[in-house]
């Protein structure tokens, strides 16, 4: 991993019996084109 890669951060509200909180989840790609696969799907 040492080139450059891109990644996106996903954020969830969670609201349960007695907790509101977000659950947050990174997900990393190798190259434009892994990103451009994965948006498309």
């Amino acid at each position: 991993m040492r080139d450059d890669h891109y990644q996106v951060v996903l954020d969830r509200e969670i609201d349960g019996p007695g907790k509101i909180g977000i659950e947050r989840e990174l997900v990393v790609f190798c190259d434009e084109l892994c990103a451009d696969a994965w948006l498309s799907d």
